[in-house]
């Protein structure tokens, strides 16, 4: 029963249950990117992405390791799309991008 719980709130935010990143790593709610149990789920990133933008829908999360690692988020509001960069070891806000207007 509470995994179902657990499933329908991601389906919620828009997220899906779990994901592969580029490196082929599988996440999931409570799951770290690369396995290691200490910074920032993608579940964590997503509702500090949806604060910074005052709310909407997750559409998108993916994990980034470029220089740092961090969580880009992508949130959908009714006439706007935002992507949020949110640390993932820090879980600060690192850049919120406006996209464009949604049609």
């Amino acid at each position: 029963m509470k995994v179902l719980a657990l499933l329908l709130a991601l389906a919620g935010l828009g997220i899906a249950p779990m994901a592969a990143n580029a490196a082929g790593f599988t996440y999931g709610p409570g799951v770290y990117a690369n396995g290691a149990q200490r910074g920032v789920t993608r579940m964590q990133a997503a509702q500090i992405a949806l604060r910074a933008v005052g709310g909407g829908r997750v559409i998108g999360a993916q994990y980034e390791n470029d220089v740092r690692p961090y969580w880009q988020i992508e949130i959908a509001q009714p006439t706007t799309q935002w992507e949020v960069n949110v640390g993932a070891r820090s879980g600060k806000v690192l850049s919120v991008i406006r996209q464009g207007e949604n049609s």
